[in-house]
């Protein structure tokens, strides 16, 4: 069992994997196009049990000028890498204030990561329904009883809402 008074450093140190075995990248074996690279590195996450290969850090900053970070899941890469949020949302306020933001996945069992920059343009409302209406029903309950980054209320409202 590991000690209480272990430090950070020493708990890190031994938490260390060896390097993964994967295929080096050249500069001369990389597509030319970015996106056709990511998918190809995004098939092989998927084909390799990467769980939540998908997931991504967005990197904004927020209305007060600070940097805010949060998990959130690509719905498609094209020639955009598009997620979905509420405009409400702390997130969609910071994009609608500022929208240049930094987009990471990191693949560690892969020895892979993906940095995007740009700027957040919305979708068109169509493409917003389409995603929500592909979420689990009981996901989409949860998203319309409480809304995105508010405190989640006690278990009987909380279930109240729900029903």
């Amino acid at each position: 069992m590991t000690q209480p008074d272990a430090s950070f450093r020493d708990l890190a140190h031994r938490a260390r994997r060896p390097e993964p075995d994967v295929a080096a990248l050249t500069v001369d074996g990389a597509p030319a196009d970015p996106f056709r690279l990511f998918l190809q590195w995004f098939a092989d996450a998927v084909d390799a049990g990467v769980a939540q290969p998908q997931a991504a850090v967005l990197a904004t900053v927020s209305t007060g000028g600070g940097a805010a970070g949060r998990v959130v899941l690509l719905k498609d890469v094209d020639d955009a890498f598009s997620f979905s949020t509420s405009a409400e949302s702390p997130k969609g306020h910071d994009v609608a204030a500022e929208p240049r933001v930094a987009l990471t996945l990191f693949w560690p069992d892969r020895g892979r990561q993906v940095r995007v920059v740009g700027a957040v343009e919305p979708s068109d409302a169509s493409v917003a329904e389409q995603d929500f209406r592909h979420r689990h029903p009981e996901t989409r309950a949860a998203a319309v009883a409480v809304r995105q980054s508010d405190p989640v209320p006690a278990d009987d409202e909380l279930g109240t809402r729900l029903d």
